[in-house]
């Protein structure tokens, strides 16, 4: 075991796990695995020492942008970036001097010229990291001109707006496309006092008189820009009251089977915004558009029914039109209904919408009181045959891996599902896998978005899925590309399977 390396930070000593050796990863790749040395500012922030950043965002590739985060490192020219510099063993490091403040505070002026004071009436205020490094540098006055940008501000997309003129140049919406979500939708454009993050070929400065919206780019809306976007130059819609919330609520999106944990935040018992659960072991902290900006919508939609209807009168007789009527009446009107069948006259259709708990209660109800198992799911219309086959081959009608390992298969092979449409957040473990190396051959009757990251794409007819499947296992018994000792432990009636390919070639 490597011995631990030790640093000092302002006088305080602080062990540090060395540096691991890099390796292959285990499928083969040439990719390695990536490094666990932790950088100066890591180990700081772990060790509960404050330096001030903006550009840096946990689990983004360090930029050095802001200039910030600078210390000093003896026996080390210059003042390097925290968040770039690797820990080395016996390492003496300053973060708060006078020289490194007063550097910080020109550097910050420098931040705030190219940034609109309209703190008291923007959406993120008293939730700002801007406010909150200006309180702690002391910067209440500014000696540098304010540059407006033009055009600044964009309100011409569905979920949130732009206004550059509140942009730093962070660089966290750009990383977070790229290295997280793998779409690469946005990036730097123009040069110097002009640079924005934008889109590519950026219309509306071109004069062309097109609008430059994100609907035209590979933007997903899945909202993680907004997300760790440190100031108001991305904010949702419709949103001014994050400051003032009653309560937080953390919950379960109801969207998908992926199950990310989500946090909705509450004002007079009413649904302000939901964002991800940073620490949902699923999702970590990432969404998909539904459930980022679908939920609050569909939960508090003028049209969503709210009192039980009933196109009964109060002695039974049929109307032409519903009527509300109180819970009371509706729950004695189904019992009274219910009264009248039992056991295999019963029968009950439960929703994936509901939560696995209610769901688990209604098959109850029709057991145990009903009397019957006439039990059904929406989900079967189109699960039943992947449950079935599961069940056959593998003795349970559910993954046998979890979600998290996908992103470290070696290869993977998509057939009849669109994963980043149906359940988004694996799909973007999928596109994690590839990014680390992993080969992706999708089989699919039409070109689905995983196409754009697949080795293979293989655009078959329509129903002939098992000739398919079946003529891929043919080449691989045929020309022994399979695992055999994995076949003779782990596997029965493989005689059986193989001779059963022969109707295939």
């Amino acid at each position: 075991m490597n011995k631990m390396h030790k640093i000092n930070i302002d006088g305080q000593t602080i062990e540090v796990k060395p540096r691991q050796e890099v390796k292959p990863r285990r499928h083969g790749t040439t990719k390695p695995t990536r490094d666990d040395k932790k950088t100066v500012l890591e180990v700081a922030k772990s060790a509960g020492i404050f330096i001030p950043s903006l550009c840096y965002y946990p689990g983004l590739t360090p930029y050095g942008g802001c200039r910030l985060c600078i210390v000093q490192i003896e026996g080390m020219k210059g003042l390097p970036t925290a968040c770039t510099t690797p820990t080395e063993d016996g390492m003496v490091i300053k973060t708060n001097t006078e020289e490194l403040q007063n550097l910080r505070r020109q550097v910050f002026e420098f931040i705030l010229s190219e940034h609109n004071k309209t703190c008291t009436t923007c959406a993120k205020n008293l939730r700002c990291e801007l406010q909150t490094l200006a309180a702690y540098l002391g910067v209440d006055t500014l000696t540098l001109p304010y540059i407006e940008k033009r055009p600044a501000v964009y309100n011409n997309e569905p979920f949130f707006d732009r206004d550059y003129n509140l942009c730093i140049l962070c660089g966290r919406c750009v990383r977070v496309c790229e290295e997280i979500r793998k779409n690469s939708a946005v990036d730097f454009t123009f040069r110097g006092i002009d640079t924005v993050p934008g889109t590519m070929f950026d219309l509306q400065f071109t004069g062309t008189g097109l609008s430059n919206r994100l609907q035209n780019s590979d933007c997903e809306f899945c909202g993680a820009c907004v997300d760790i976007c440190p100031t108001g130059a991305l904010i949702e819609k419709d949103f001014r009251e994050s400051a003032f919330l009653d309560k937080t609520v953390t919950t379960i999106c109801p969207y998908c089977g992926v199950g990310c944990p989500i946090k909705l935040e509450i004002k007079d018992n009413k649904i302000i915004r939901t964002i991800p659960d940073l620490e949902g072991p699923v999702n970590y902290g990432q969404l998909c558009v539904k459930g980022r900006f679908g939920i609050k919508d569909f939960v508090h939609h003028p049209k969503r029914l709210t009192k039980p209807l009933t196109r009964l009168t109060s002695d039974g007789k049929q109307l032409t039109e519903f009527r509300e009527v109180s819970w009371d009446e509706a729950l004695n009107l189904i019992a009274e209904k219910f009264s009248k069948y039992k056991g295999d006259e019963f029968a009950v259709i439960s929703s994936a919408k509901c939560t696995n708990e209610e769901n688990y209660v209604i098959q109850k109800f029709a057991r145990t009181i009903m009397g019957t198992n006439n039990i059904d799911h929406c989900a079967r219309l189109c699960h039943a045959p992947s449950v079935a086959g599961l069940a056959q081959t593998l003795g349970s009608g559910a993954m046998t891996n979890s979600i998290n390992e996908i992103a470290d298969a070696s290869c993977i092979f998509a057939i009849g599902t669109n994963t980043t449409s149906a359940h988004p957040v694996i799909g973007l473990k999928i596109k994690g896998a590839v990014r680390n190396g992993a080969k992706l051959i999708v089989a699919n009757p039409r070109k689905i978005d995983l196409c754009r990251f697949a080795d293979i794409f293989l655009q078959h007819r329509p129903g002939s899925d098992v000739a398919l499947l079946m003529g891929i296992m043919r080449i691989i018994v045929d020309e022994g590309l399979f695992d055999r000792e994995f076949i003779e432990t782990r596997c029965e009636n493989f005689e059986v399977f193989k001779e059963s390919l022969n109707n295939f070639n």
